[in-house]
């Protein structure tokens, strides 16, 4: 199967601040293709995660901040 960076963008910013198991999926399938990314989408990943005003419950939120992470890491 073959995702494109738009739908997995598309994917996130639906997933964002969701209390349902879509965050983790897109987490995953998002770093399974990571090298993919173009560096601007990643940086905006992460502005989003910043600015987001809800990321879920707090393990949802702990989730997304180790994701962000994660994404700082590839761009530094």
């Amino acid at each position: 199967m073959k995702v494109t960076e738009e739908s997995l963008f598309y994917a996130f910013r639906y997933a964002l601040g969701k209390k349902t198991f879509a965050p983790r999926i897109v987490m995953n399938d998002i770093l399974e293709n990571i090298y993919s990314f173009e560096e601007k989408t990643i940086v905006m990943m992460i502005k989003e995660i910043e600015q987001a005003p809800y990321l879920g419950m707090d393990f949802d939120k702990i989730e997304w901040l180790k994701f962000k992470e994660k994404l700082e890491s590839i761009i530094k």
